[in-house]
């Protein structure tokens, strides 16, 4: 879920706000005829003598512009304030799919919303998707139930989810583009009853655009996922909702990704409360999960009631025996660090994306008991430079805490002789053997799950 000030149970994407219609008036369908001049006429045409012009003409100014239809309330959440309130809009079916129906608030109908943005949704749903998408013959729908399977149906016996569109008002400066409130899943009185998506139609980017379109195939993953663990916790329950995003070829957290890989001091295991989750870290390791693990393996994480880490972990050890989540983490990271694909099985690269590479802790040759603070629920990387000479031997002590958990991977990089990597146990030694003078670099990733952070001491010297 994505917040700028608040954090529920389920994602809230941040954004800005305008509208979609790039200045047309979308709304007057009257041919260029006046609406008051409208409303004369054909209250003298009726010439029942009792018509209120001003409330005929009130009415005809709804019609004009959408509103006054009300085929059906909604309850929605009031953002403008903390936590949200509950409340209710009057909204109209404007589109209908294999898959969706898509409803609109009234007042938006017209001035966000037209029916040539509700036919480009539907299309996206059903028919395709973009280039980069596992499948572009395929649409939204089909190929996240693909992945995923079947979202929940517990109350209205209809297969077809709803998407409804409507004006969020933002909190503060705080903008959102949309949410899957859970509520709707429940028995409460301020439940809709139905498999509801809700998009926000009054930003800055028209609700039918490819960024828009993202976070509808993101807020449709969090429902899949509360059909099968609705207590998944926020940072992985995200990341996972991001991978919906790029196997439906949406990359719109390309750029926070980058953000986050240059710089990754944000942890990636955040609570989502006072501890907010970053979408870009979000984005890549959902990235990276779409690159180590088949589709199959993707559904069983979603489907693992374990929860965070602990999923994680058993996600790692059907990839591999022994290895832990931690562990995944720190391939993670050092996939970040050299995105390296010939290196080995191929684990230490992005297959999907190109993120570039992180800032490092720059460590002196020979290293001493060289502090680095690795951030809770993140990670850090070390840079030690080589001298240029051929070692026989280097030795290496990463120290840490002994109850701490940690990963820490080593890579020899040399342009020449190609990069190696190398599991290093903090509080055991380890050697690097036969480092020929090519090897310009000795490069140290880190990774924690602990929710405070780990410092460490990075030793390396000729044996």
């Amino acid at each position: 879920m994505r917040a700028g000030a608040w954090w529920v149970v389920v994602a809230l994407l941040a954004a800005g706000c305008g509208d979609d219609d790039g200045g047309a008036d979308v709304g007057d369908e009257d041919g260029g005829m006046d609406v008051e001049e409208e409303v004369a006429m054909d209250a003298e045409a009726d010439g029942d003598g009792e018509l209120d012009v001003e409330e005929a003409e009130a009415e005809a100014e709804a019609e004009a512009d959408g509103g006054g239809v009300c085929e059906q309330e909604f309850w929605i959440w009031d953002l403008s304030v903390m936590p949200p309130r509950d409340t209710q809009i009057c909204c109209s079916l404007r589109g209908e799919g294999e898959h969706e129906h898509v409803w609109v608030e009234d007042e938006q109908w017209g001035p966000t919303v037209d029916s040539s943005g509700v036919d480009e949704i539907v299309r996206r749903w059903d028919v395709e998707t973009p280039d980069g998408s596992i499948d572009p013959s395929q649409g939204i729908f089909e190929i996240l139930t693909g992945v995923f399977g079947d979202p929940p149906d517990a109350f209205d016996g209809d297969p077809k989810i709803y998407i409804l569109l409507y004006g969020m008002e933002p909190f503060g400066s705080s903008e959102f583009d949309g949410y899957f409130r859970s509520d709707d899943q429940t028995g409460s009185a301020t439940s809709n009853r139905h498999e509801m998506i809700h998009i926000n139609s009054m930003t800055s980017r028209a609700v039918a655009s490819p960024y828009m379109i993202g976070v509808m195939a993101h807020e449709f993953h969090h429902m899949l996922q509360w059909g099968r663990d609705p207590a998944e916790e926020a940072w992985l329950s995200e990341s996972m909702a991001e991978t919906a995003m790029l196997l439906t070829g949406y990359l719109s957290d390309v750029p926070a990704a980058n953000a986050w890989a240059r710089n990754p001091t944000n942890p990636l295991i955040a609570s989502g409360a006072s501890d907010p989750v970053d979408y870009g870290a979000a984005f890549l390791f959902g990235a990276y999960l779409l690159d180590r693990l088949s589709p199959a393996g993707l559904r069983q994480l979603v489907e693992d009631t374990a929860h965070g880490m602990v999923a994680v972990g058993n996600a790692a050890g059907s990839l591999e025996a022994g290895l832990t989540g931690v562990g995944f983490l720190a391939e993670f990271a050092t996939a970040l660090l050299i995105d390296d694909e010939t290196v080995g099985d191929g684990r230490y690269a992005f297959l999907t994306l190109d993120p570039p590479g992180p800032a490092t802790t720059t460590v002196a040759f020979p290293a001493a008991a060289v502090p680095v603070t690795v951030p809770g629920g993140g990670v850090k990387f070390a840079n030690l430079a080589l001298d240029g000479a051929a070692h026989a031997q280097l030795g290496i002590d990463v120290g840490a805490p002994a109850a701490a958990s940690l990963g820490v991977r080593v890579v020899l990089v040399d342009p020449v002789v190609g990069n190696q990597v190398q599991e290093i146990v903090p509080g055991t030694h380890a050697v690097v053997t036969g480092v020929p003078d090519t090897a310009t670099a000795l490069q140290f990733a880190f990774a924690t799950d602990e929710e405070l952070p780990v410092s460490v001491s990075i030793t390396v010297a000729d044996e």
